[in-house]
């Protein structure tokens, strides 16, 4: 997986935290053109060609439901993205709305962000946004956990390293969920 060039990362960090400055931070539509699109970019997708949609269609009963970014590879969507305002704090109705879309549409990574936080899902892992869960990371922090944002950059996802490193993630959660369960039966005896 390439790494994401650093000084690329520091710039948008940097407008993250001069969003949130700004009387934008209520706004969807400036959340989204000011971090969610900027940061599909610095993840190599290009916003200009048709591998990025925005609104894509989600057929739900009668009526369609629009989720805000469809990245698409081979003609088909690969990752859905849904973009809430700057400061709305992100809830578990939020991620089962996006994970139902992937669901929906056949579509195994689904991502969640208020361009603070950037949650990754893969819809095949269960039902519940728990389940899901592949790693969430704050944006405001980076470059810590870059690597797990570099999950859904283009060539990440092209590859299938996604497949791979969403594996290596869970086994880790995995480990540290029987660790945890071990030192609470030993603090009982």
């Amino acid at each position: 997986m390439t790494d994401l060039d650093s000084h690329k990362v520091n710039d948008f960090v940097r407008s993250i935290k001069e969003f949130a400055q700004t009387d934008m931070i209520s706004s969807e539509a400036n959340t989204k053109k000011k971090i969610v699109e900027p940061l599909l970019e610095l993840l190599g997708w290009d916003l200009r060609s048709n591998e990025v949609r925005l609104e894509h269609p989600v057929r739900i009963g009668t009526k369609p439901n629009y989720v805000d970014y469809a990245l698409i590879l081979e003609k088909k969507p690969v990752v859905l993205v849904e973009a809430k305002a700057f400061d709305v704090i992100l809830t578990s109705d939020h991620s089962q709305q996006i994970i139902g879309y992937g669901r929906v549409e056949g579509v195994q990574w689904v991502v969640l962000t208020n361009g603070k936080i950037l949650s990754i899902f893969n819809t095949t892992l269960g039902v519940s946004e728990e389940e899901c869960s592949v790693t969430k990371v704050d944006l405001e922090t980076l470059p810590t956990r870059i690597k797990h944002l570099n999950l859904i950059s283009r060539e990440s996802v092209l590859t299938g390293e996604i497949e791979q490193a969403s594996g290596r993630l869970k086994a880790t959660r995995r480990a540290i969920r029987n660790i945890q369960q071990k030192e609470e039966e030993l603090t009982k005896h």
